[in-house]
């Protein structure tokens, strides 16, 4: 009787993540068997992340995850929103009675301190 073998689906892993383990990997001397048993992944997955860590921390520094991105709340987010609303709302008002005038880049609007 032939068996088929059942195919694992793959599991993605987050940078956070994956870090994280580069991190316990340099700092807490923990080996990669350790790591894979902690995060239920196979061993050779582990070292895939750590003999590529250049580039996964290269990437942390420049991704969306690093310290240089701020975190905004929801409320935040709907005030800004709110707030242009508002803006495109007077300026429509305004336009509508007076010719165009250039104004400046919206970017401008969302780099508040």
């Amino acid at each position: 009787m032939n068996e088929k073998q059942v195919c694992k689906k793959r599991k993605c892993m987050s940078l956070e993540v994956k870090i994280e383990i580069i991190n316990k990997h340099t700092e807490q001397k923990i080996t990669s068997p350790k790591l894979a048993k902690e995060y239920y992944v196979n061993a050779c997955t582990i070292s895939t992340i750590l003999s590529s860590k250049t580039k996964i921390l290269e990437h942390y520094k420049k991704n969306l995850a690093g310290p240089e991105k701020k975190l905004i709340n929801s409320k935040e987010a709907i005030d800004r929103i709110n707030e242009l609303k508002q803006f495109f709302l007077n300026k429509k008002d305004d336009n509508s009675n007076s010719s165009f005038t250039k104004q400046p880049p919206i970017i401008v609007f969302f780099q508040k301190n």
